[in-house]
C-alpha cells in the first residue's frame, strides 16, 4: 500500500488497519460498498489517511468475487491516488464560484453564450442580475426568451 504509507507487513499484522485508515465520515460509504459491492461497477471515490497523517483522496474500483454457489467470498480492488485532481477540481469549482459571484454583482449587464461547437452552441447560459434594473426583466426571463436579446443591441 504504497499511497498509504504502510507496509505490507503492517497491513497483514494489523486486519483491521484498512478500515482504520478510512476517513471517518466515508465509513458509511465503504460499509454499503462491502454489502453490496456488486452494485458499485464504478469507482468509488473516498479518503484514506496516511500514516503520516495526512488525508488522501483515492478512487476505489472493487470486484467482487462469489463462489459457485454465488456466495460473495472476497471483495477485490485496486485503489488509484486522486489527491491531485481533486484539488483541481476544488480549485476551479471555487474559482467559477467566485466568477459567477462576481459576475451576477455587476452595475452593467454581464452574460454568457455557449460557444460554438457546445452542444448548447448560441444559448444564453448566464445573464447577471442588473439587467433587471437597466431593462425590467429578470435574469431568468432574459435566458429563456432569445427575443430579448434584441434589446440589447
Amino acid at each position: 500500500m504504497r499511497i498509504t504509507g504502510y507496509t505490507p507487513q503492517e497491513v497483514y499484522a494489523t486486519p483491521d488497519l484498512r478500515l482504520r485508515a478510512v476517513f471517518p465520515e466515508d465509513l458509511p460509504l465503504l460499509d454499503e460498498v462491502r454489502r453490496s459491492p456488486a452494485a458499485h461497477p464504478e469507482p468509488v471515490t473516498l479518503r484514506w489517511i496516511r500514516k503520516d497523517g495526512a488525508v488522501i483522496w483515492v478512487e476505489w474500483r472493487v470486484a467482487p468475487d462469489f463462489d459457485k454457489a454465488g456466495n460473495l467470498v472476497a471483495i477485490e480492488g485496486v485503489a488509484r491516488d486522486i489527491t491531485d485532481r481533486k484539488r483541481s477540481e476544488d480549485a476551479a469549482h471555487g474559482a467559477a464560484a467566485q466568477l459567477a459571484r462576481i459576475m451576477s454583482n455587476l452595475s452593467d449587464i454581464a452574460y454568457e453564450v455557449a460557444a460554438p461547437g457546445d452542444p448548447l452552441a448560441g444559448q444564453v447560459l448566464f445573464v447577471s442580475r442588473s439587467v433587471e434594473d437597466v431593462l425590467g426583466y429578470r435574469p431568468e426571463e432574459f435566458v429563456q426568451d432569445p427575443s430579448l436579446w434584441f434589446q440589447l443591441y
